[in-house]
């Protein structure tokens, strides 16, 4: 019995080179257009769709190599007496073994996107050997089909648009390992004393425009990579001055422009791309290519090949054009060709006439380009769901244990966080400035601990290391937040008040994010991880007591922001907790700092006062806690928040990168 009948067979026999070459050039598509979104996306659909086509675009070139091979080997084996040659191929054999320059068109990949992680840079050299192994195969598929006529010529230049792209993505993985940019940072020469050229007071800062924002940037980036290297670097000023004169938009957009341009670095062709040898590269293979799009339709006789097997050709050919423009298109509208035409706008002729029309481009970019996500993502523990067909006991859920860790949606990052953000670490880097030889970072949860202590009459404890209890510290001070917001509720009486409490409460949601989501980011490696499910259980059993407990119980309907405040209620006037949860423990910790904070401040402005403090420390913590590495991971994710952070940080010397017992300069 035959798994598969003649005739199917046959068919796959008749389309397998068709179907694979075409969808090679598919999965090019979803690299070359979506590649780089992901640079400003956190989208889970761009990042699957690009994952699969990364992982699976060389194996199906390679694929269709190989088909390609064998069915011109069958072709000479065919011949009674073993000497085949090209002569005896058909018309169409030869159009398909055109297709192999196109091939490794393919393998050379799109510029949008080198690598998928940081690892794949360091496997550099399993792509060299990709490179010599897949291109002696597409030459031998060249030698194999050669004969007289025009097609080999032609095949002869696309071939070698590919060999200039697959030897372009070798060299660019190779440079973005970490040991080729620890090796380009040492010749690197440091700016020592002094703020950017023209800055020197506040009043010269308001005349910092996004022009000085794209030079300032370019010009410290090199630093920034130490810090994404985690290499300890010479103590100098230039930033640290910069940065304290600085008003906190264009600070902050500093560090949207480095962290765009390290992701160009990383994960794109921009090392290459951004030298006089990769632009003349780029001009070969596009002039080359453009060749054979004018050329095939003029010495190729169309009516000699299969209808099909030509629209496969021609949709090769435009697309490696496109491709081409749309590269460049992306390269005149990047922040770095901006600075090239900023230093060089008087130079010559050509940059004369250039500057008449991308400037304007250049200013539209600056102000609207998106160089990451701009979002924070929330995680919360405490989530009041209501049904309207089911009782209250069912519905007036405080925590929805059916939801999974995942589960969790993005809201923007506001200016007025932003603006918080840059003053947080301004004044921690004045406080620095007056004591850096004795500065100290002690965690910011341990006077929360003595606080708790002293109500209880017995300190905290039970951590086995400083980890785990940060980790427990944001839990804490998560639920403890929550209850705060909506049980203040009815006390906002300005709206600019409730909107930085709503912020805060933001925060708290991020860090919680972070924890959930993203726990390698915060140092999370305890062994015994925490169990939020566990935790979820033992608050909503605080709530379904309250929900026992109410005389009039009425359905509820509606996500309603006085259910939420009745639930928070709830929570303070549930004194006792089940053992149940070997986390319990946090929920009662959390209701106990309710109470101190409450009994401790003077008023609502004073208590939501420490509250952000206190989230502004365990922020800055986190931060300097990630290693450079995690930072640049999520760069392919549409960026953190808290990597921004930590650059600001990084930036106003308040990081470990700087040896605090070292001389500076004068």
């Amino acid at each position: 019995m035959e798994l598969y009948p003649s005739w199917l067979r046959k068919l796959w026999k008749e389309w397998d080179l068709r179907v694979t070459v075409l969808f090679s050039l598919t999965l090019q598509i979803f690299l070359i257009f979506l590649g780089n979104r992901r640079k400003y996306s956190n989208k889970l659909w761009i990042r699957i769709v690009v994952w699969s086509a990364y992982i699976t675009a060389d194996s199906i070139a390679t694929f269709a190599l190989g088909i390609l091979s064998n069915n011109l080997i069958e072709l000479y084996d065919k011949d009674h007496d073993g000497a085949g040659s090209s002569s005896s191929l058909d018309a169409n054999t030869q159009l398909s073994a055109f297709w192999a320059s196109f091939l490794v068109l393919h393998l050379g990949g799109p510029d949008t996107i080198t690598a998928y992680a940081l690892e794949d840079n360091e496997l550099w050299l399993r792509h060299l050997i990709g490179l010599v192994v897949q291109t002696g195969m597409a030459l031998s598929v060249f030698l194999m089909s050669w004969t007289a006529y025009s097609l080999s010529i032609l095949s002869l230049v696309m071939f070698l648009p590919g060999i200039i792209k697959y030897a372009e993505r070798t060299w660019v993985l190779r440079l973005a390992t970490s040991q080729k940019r620890r090796e380009s940072n040492r010749s690197y020469f440091f700016p020592v004393n002094g703020p950017y050229p023209g800055i020197n007071s506040e009043e010269d800062a308001l005349r910092f425009a996004e022009e000085d924002a794209l030079r300032f940037a370019e010009e410290t980036l090199n630093i920034s990579k130490h810090a994404f290297l985690d290499d300890t670097i010479p103590n100098r000023r230039y930033t640290l001055d910069t940065f304290r004169i600085l008003l906190p938009e264009y600070a902050l957009k500093v560090i949207e422009i480095q962290v765009g341009m390290m992701y160009d670095l990383l994960y794109t062709k921009a090392p290459l791309l951004y030298t006089c040898w990769g632009l003349v590269l780029r001009l070969i293979s596009f002039v080359l290519t453009c060749s054979v799009m004018v050329l095939f339709p003029v010495l190729v006789d169309k009516h000699t090949y299969s209808k099909v097997d030509l629209s496969i050709t021609y949709l090769l050919i435009i697309a490696a054009v496109i491709h081409d423009i749309y590269a460049a298109l992306l390269l005149v509208l990047s922040d770095t060709f901006a600075v090239w035409l900023i230093e060089h706008r008087n130079d010559s002729i050509l940059t004369k006439t250039l500057n008449c029309f991308p400037l304007q481009i250049f200013k539209w970019s600056c102000s609207s380009k998106k160089r990451w996500s701009n979002n924070m993502s929330q995680y919360t523990l405490v989530s009041v769901t209501a049904n309207k067909a089911k009782t209250e006991m069912q519905t007036s859920k405080f925590l929805d244990t059916t939801r999974v860790m995942g589960n969790y949606w993005h809201c923007e990052v506001s200016d007025d966080l932003r603006k918080l953000i840059f003053m947080y670490a301004k004044e921690k880097g004045e406080d620095a400035e007056t004591n850096r030889r004795n500065m100290q970072w002690r965690p910011p949860f341990t006077e929360f601990y003595s606080t708790i202590g002293i109500r209880e009459k017995q300190p905290m404890t039970g951590y086995k290391n400083i980890n785990e209890e940060f980790e427990c510290s944001i839990i804490i001070w998560h639920i403890a937040t929550e209850i705060w917001y909506y049980s203040d509720r009815y006390d906002y009486k300005q709206n600019d008040f409730r909107l930085k409490c709503k912020m805060i409460k933001r925060v708290s949601r991020y860090m919680m994010y972070l924890l959930v989501e993203r726990p390698s980011m915060l140092s999370a490696e305890n062994s015994e991880p925490i169990n939020f499910r566990d935790i979820r259980k033992e608050v909503e059993q605080g709530i379904l007591s309250r929900s026992r407990s109410r005389e009039n119980s009425e359905p509820i309907d509606r996500f309603d922001k006085k259910f939420k405040a009745e639930a928070c209620k709830s929570l303070l006037e549930k004194s006792q907790y089940s053992e149940f949860s070997k986390h319990g423990h946090l929920i009662k910790y959390a209701v106990e700092l309710v109470y101190v904070v409450n009994d401790q401040s003077q008023s609502l402005e004073s208590k939501w006062k420490g509250i952000e403090n206190q989230w502004m420390d365990l922020l800055g913590y986190a931060a300097r806690k990630c290693i450079g590495n995690e930072h640049a991971q999520q760069l392919r994710r549409g960026g953190e928040l808290l990597t921004h952070v930590w650059l600001l940080l990084f930036h106003f010397q308040l990081t470990d990168h700087y040896p605090i017992d070292s001389d500076e300069e004068e």
